[in-house]
Protein backbone atom coordinates (compact mmCIF):
# COMPACT_ATOMS: atom_id res chain seq x y z
CA UNK A 1 0.00 0.00 0.00
CA UNK A 2 1.51 3.28 -0.60
CA UNK A 3 -0.67 6.61 0.01
CA UNK A 4 -0.16 8.56 -3.48
CA UNK A 5 -1.84 12.06 -2.40
CA UNK A 6 -3.79 13.79 -0.16
CA UNK A 7 -5.94 16.60 -0.14
CA UNK A 8 -8.65 18.62 2.00
CA UNK A 9 -11.11 16.07 0.88
CA UNK A 10 -9.49 13.14 -0.52
CA UNK A 11 -6.44 10.33 0.24
CA UNK A 12 -5.41 8.57 -2.81
CA UNK A 13 -3.63 5.04 -1.94
CA UNK A 14 -2.30 2.55 -4.53
CA UNK A 15 -2.87 -0.91 -3.29
CA UNK A 16 -1.74 -4.48 -4.96
CA UNK A 17 -3.59 -7.03 -4.51
CA UNK A 18 -1.79 -10.33 -2.86
CA UNK A 19 -3.58 -12.63 -5.03
CA UNK A 20 -3.84 -11.70 -8.49
CA UNK A 21 -0.85 -8.69 -8.38
CA UNK A 22 -3.09 -6.25 -9.92
CA UNK A 23 -2.94 -2.61 -8.65
CA UNK A 24 -5.64 -0.04 -8.13
CA UNK A 25 -6.06 3.47 -7.32
CA UNK A 26 -8.55 4.11 -4.71
CA UNK A 27 -9.95 7.40 -3.70
CA UNK A 28 -10.82 7.50 0.31
CA UNK A 29 -13.48 10.24 1.04
CA UNK A 30 -11.98 12.14 4.28
CA UNK A 31 -16.04 12.86 5.10
CA UNK A 32 -16.86 9.51 5.00
CA UNK A 33 -14.24 8.31 7.54
CA UNK A 34 -15.33 11.11 9.83
CA UNK A 35 -18.80 10.04 9.88
CA UNK A 36 -18.01 6.34 10.90
CA UNK A 37 -17.71 6.16 14.57
CA UNK A 38 -14.77 3.75 13.73
CA UNK A 39 -13.21 6.68 12.07
CA UNK A 40 -12.26 3.37 9.49
CA UNK A 41 -14.23 2.67 6.18
CA UNK A 42 -14.05 -0.79 4.65
CA UNK A 43 -13.52 -0.56 0.50
CA UNK A 44 -14.56 -3.80 -1.29
CA UNK A 45 -12.18 -3.95 -4.76
CA UNK A 46 -13.02 -6.56 -7.58
CA UNK A 47 -10.89 -8.08 -10.01
CA UNK A 48 -11.79 -10.73 -12.52
CA UNK A 49 -8.53 -12.91 -12.97
CA UNK A 50 -7.16 -15.24 -12.60
CA UNK A 51 -10.78 -16.10 -11.25
CA UNK A 52 -13.04 -13.81 -9.77
CA UNK A 53 -12.17 -12.52 -6.29
CA UNK A 54 -12.48 -9.86 -3.56
CA UNK A 55 -9.79 -7.70 -1.76
CA UNK A 56 -11.38 -5.91 1.21
CA UNK A 57 -9.79 -3.18 2.72
CA UNK A 58 -10.02 -1.01 5.90
CA UNK A 59 -8.70 2.24 5.84
CA UNK A 60 -8.12 4.92 8.31
CA UNK A 61 -8.18 9.28 8.18
CA UNK A 62 -4.30 9.17 7.39
CA UNK A 63 -4.80 6.43 4.74
CA UNK A 64 -3.91 3.30 6.12
CA UNK A 65 -4.72 0.08 5.48
CA UNK A 66 -5.74 -1.44 9.52
CA UNK A 67 -6.12 -4.87 7.90
CA UNK A 68 -7.12 -6.47 4.45
CA UNK A 69 -8.54 -10.40 3.69
CA UNK A 70 -9.72 -12.12 0.24
CA UNK A 71 -12.91 -13.31 -0.77
CA UNK A 72 -12.42 -15.75 -3.21
CA UNK A 73 -13.78 -19.24 -5.26
CA UNK A 74 -17.34 -18.06 -4.80
CA UNK A 75 -20.08 -18.87 -7.44
CA UNK A 76 -23.70 -18.00 -7.68
CA UNK A 77 -26.07 -20.79 -8.51
CA UNK A 78 -28.12 -18.39 -11.02
CA UNK A 79 -27.26 -14.91 -11.85
CA UNK A 80 -29.63 -12.98 -9.25
CA UNK A 81 -30.09 -8.93 -10.20
CA UNK A 82 -28.61 -8.06 -6.79
CA UNK A 83 -28.61 -4.31 -8.09
CA UNK A 84 -32.39 -4.34 -9.11
CA UNK A 85 -33.41 -5.98 -6.43
CA UNK A 86 -32.21 -3.62 -3.86
CA UNK A 87 -32.90 -0.75 -6.00
CA UNK A 88 -37.11 -2.30 -6.32
CA UNK A 89 -37.09 -2.34 -2.00
CA UNK A 90 -34.58 0.66 -1.47
CA UNK A 91 -31.21 0.36 0.18
CA UNK A 92 -33.20 1.49 3.80
CA UNK A 93 -35.23 -1.38 3.05
CA UNK A 94 -33.01 -3.99 2.20
CA UNK A 95 -30.35 -2.70 5.17
CA UNK A 96 -33.26 -3.47 7.64
CA UNK A 97 -34.09 -6.99 6.36
CA UNK A 98 -30.74 -7.93 6.88
CA UNK A 99 -30.67 -6.52 10.08
CA UNK A 100 -34.02 -8.28 11.04
CA UNK A 101 -32.74 -11.95 9.55
CA UNK A 102 -29.63 -11.32 11.29
CA UNK A 103 -31.54 -10.97 15.08
CA UNK A 104 -34.32 -13.49 14.17
CA UNK A 105 -35.56 -16.95 12.38
CA UNK A 106 -38.73 -17.59 10.61
CA UNK A 107 -39.46 -14.33 9.12
CA UNK A 108 -41.85 -13.93 6.65
CA UNK A 109 -41.59 -11.22 3.40
CA UNK A 110 -44.31 -9.94 1.68
CA UNK A 111 -44.86 -7.10 -0.76
CA UNK A 112 -46.93 -6.00 -3.65
CA UNK A 113 -44.60 -6.86 -6.46
CA UNK A 114 -44.29 -10.83 -6.22
CA UNK A 115 -41.70 -11.46 -8.75
CA UNK A 116 -39.44 -8.87 -6.72
CA UNK A 117 -40.72 -10.96 -3.37
CA UNK A 118 -39.67 -14.23 -5.19
CA UNK A 119 -36.14 -12.76 -6.33
CA UNK A 120 -34.87 -11.29 -2.77
CA UNK A 121 -36.05 -14.84 -1.28
CA UNK A 122 -33.63 -16.39 -3.45
CA UNK A 123 -30.94 -13.67 -2.43
CA UNK A 124 -31.45 -13.47 1.12
CA UNK A 125 -31.21 -17.20 1.12
CA UNK A 126 -27.99 -17.01 -0.88
CA UNK A 127 -26.80 -14.45 1.45
CA UNK A 128 -27.81 -16.07 4.77
CA UNK A 129 -26.68 -19.38 3.49
CA UNK A 130 -29.23 -21.89 4.90
CA UNK A 131 -28.54 -20.29 8.58
CA UNK A 132 -31.84 -18.45 8.03
CA UNK A 133 -35.29 -19.69 7.21
CA UNK A 134 -37.09 -17.36 5.30
CA UNK A 135 -40.75 -19.24 6.25
CA UNK A 136 -43.80 -19.68 4.79
CA UNK A 137 -47.02 -17.29 6.36
CA UNK A 138 -48.68 -19.69 8.89
CA UNK A 139 -45.13 -20.57 10.58
CA UNK A 140 -43.61 -17.05 10.80
CA UNK A 141 -42.48 -15.57 14.11
CA UNK A 142 -42.90 -12.33 12.02
CA UNK A 143 -43.66 -10.48 9.25
CA UNK A 144 -42.01 -7.93 6.86
CA UNK A 145 -43.25 -6.08 4.24
CA UNK A 146 -40.36 -5.37 1.71
CA UNK A 147 -41.81 -2.20 0.53
CA UNK A 148 -42.09 -0.42 4.10
CA UNK A 149 -39.27 -2.62 6.76
CA UNK A 150 -39.96 -1.16 10.36
CA UNK A 151 -37.19 -0.20 11.57
CA UNK A 152 -35.06 -2.90 14.40
CA UNK A 153 -34.84 -1.58 18.22
CA UNK A 154 -31.44 -0.87 17.45
CA UNK A 155 -29.09 1.33 14.41
CA UNK A 156 -28.94 -0.45 11.13
CA UNK A 157 -25.75 2.51 10.25
CA UNK A 158 -22.81 0.15 10.47
CA UNK A 159 -24.83 -2.26 7.60
CA UNK A 160 -25.92 0.57 5.53
CA UNK A 161 -22.48 2.32 5.54
CA UNK A 162 -21.42 -1.18 4.16
CA UNK A 163 -23.99 -1.26 2.00
CA UNK A 164 -23.28 1.75 0.31
CA UNK A 165 -19.48 1.19 -0.18
CA UNK A 166 -19.69 -1.80 -1.63
CA UNK A 167 -22.61 -0.66 -3.96
CA UNK A 168 -20.31 2.26 -5.03
CA UNK A 169 -17.25 -0.02 -5.65
CA UNK A 170 -18.81 -3.24 -6.96
CA UNK A 171 -20.02 -3.68 -10.27
CA UNK A 172 -20.83 -6.98 -10.83
CA UNK A 173 -23.68 -8.80 -9.29
CA UNK A 174 -22.22 -11.89 -8.00
CA UNK A 175 -19.71 -10.43 -6.80
CA UNK A 176 -22.14 -8.07 -4.51
CA UNK A 177 -23.67 -11.37 -3.33
CA UNK A 178 -20.65 -13.18 -2.92
CA UNK A 179 -19.20 -9.97 -0.40
CA UNK A 180 -22.48 -9.64 1.23
CA UNK A 181 -23.03 -13.40 1.92
CA UNK A 182 -19.29 -12.96 3.76
CA UNK A 183 -19.87 -10.17 5.96
CA UNK A 184 -23.25 -11.77 7.12
CA UNK A 185 -21.60 -15.08 7.38
CA UNK A 186 -18.83 -13.59 9.75
CA UNK A 187 -21.18 -11.84 11.74
CA UNK A 188 -24.03 -15.19 12.55
CA UNK A 189 -20.67 -17.18 13.06
CA UNK A 190 -19.97 -14.47 15.81
CA UNK A 191 -23.33 -14.12 17.14
CA UNK A 192 -23.34 -17.97 17.57
CA UNK A 193 -20.01 -17.70 20.10
CA UNK A 194 -21.31 -14.32 21.45
CA UNK A 195 -24.44 -15.52 22.72
CA UNK A 196 -23.03 -19.16 24.09
CA UNK A 197 -19.70 -17.07 26.10
CA UNK A 198 -22.30 -14.29 27.32
CA UNK A 199 -25.18 -17.03 28.75
CA UNK A 200 -22.59 -19.09 30.19
CA UNK A 201 -19.51 -16.48 31.69
CA UNK A 202 -19.79 -15.80 35.02
CA UNK A 203 -17.54 -12.94 35.16
CA UNK A 204 -17.94 -9.62 32.89
CA UNK A 205 -16.37 -9.20 29.48
CA UNK A 206 -15.02 -6.50 27.84
CA UNK A 207 -14.64 -5.64 23.87
CA UNK A 208 -11.59 -6.80 23.50
CA UNK A 209 -12.40 -10.28 25.16
CA UNK A 210 -15.23 -10.46 22.65
CA UNK A 211 -13.04 -9.21 19.65
CA UNK A 212 -10.39 -11.44 21.08
CA UNK A 213 -13.45 -14.48 20.58
CA UNK A 214 -13.88 -12.91 16.87
CA UNK A 215 -10.24 -14.33 16.47
CA UNK A 216 -9.73 -10.38 15.95
CA UNK A 217 -11.97 -10.59 12.76
CA UNK A 218 -14.56 -7.66 14.15
CA UNK A 219 -13.75 -4.03 15.12
CA UNK A 220 -15.04 -2.50 18.20
CA UNK A 221 -17.92 -0.98 16.38
CA UNK A 222 -18.85 -4.44 14.85
CA UNK A 223 -18.64 -6.04 18.17
CA UNK A 224 -21.08 -3.53 19.74
CA UNK A 225 -23.47 -3.67 16.67
CA UNK A 226 -24.18 -7.75 16.99
CA UNK A 227 -24.01 -7.16 21.32
CA UNK A 228 -27.27 -4.45 20.26
CA UNK A 229 -28.72 -7.97 18.29
CA UNK A 230 -28.54 -10.15 20.95
CA UNK A 231 -29.78 -7.70 23.44
CA UNK A 232 -33.04 -7.68 21.01
CA UNK A 233 -33.02 -11.22 21.50
CA UNK A 234 -33.11 -10.78 25.20
CA UNK A 235 -29.78 -11.18 26.60
CA UNK A 236 -28.90 -8.45 29.18
CA UNK A 237 -26.06 -7.34 27.37
CA UNK A 238 -25.15 -4.33 30.10
CA UNK A 239 -24.97 -7.18 32.93
CA UNK A 240 -22.49 -9.42 31.09
CA UNK A 241 -20.24 -6.63 29.18
CA UNK A 242 -18.62 -3.73 30.18
CA UNK A 243 -18.92 -1.37 28.12
CA UNK A 244 -17.94 2.27 29.72
CA UNK A 245 -16.60 3.96 26.37
CA UNK A 246 -19.81 5.02 24.96
CA UNK A 247 -23.88 5.24 26.28
CA UNK A 248 -25.59 2.22 25.45
CA UNK A 249 -28.55 4.13 24.30
CA UNK A 250 -26.06 5.30 21.34
CA UNK A 251 -26.06 1.81 20.04
CA UNK A 252 -29.23 0.41 20.88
Amino acid sequence: MQVLSESQRYITIKVKCPFCGGENEIYVNKEEIMKDPSGIVRIPIEHDAPQPHILVIDVDSHGFIRSAYLIKGYAVLERIPVFDIIDAVGIDNFAKLLCWLLTYDDIYIYGYDPNIVKLLRALLAYVFGGQRKIAIEEKARMKLDIFNTPQPEFSIDLILRRLRSAMRNIKDPQSLAAYLRHEIGNYLDCLKIFERVLKETTRKLTIKDLIELSENKLRDDEVKFLLAILRMRGINVEKKVLIPEFKITEIF
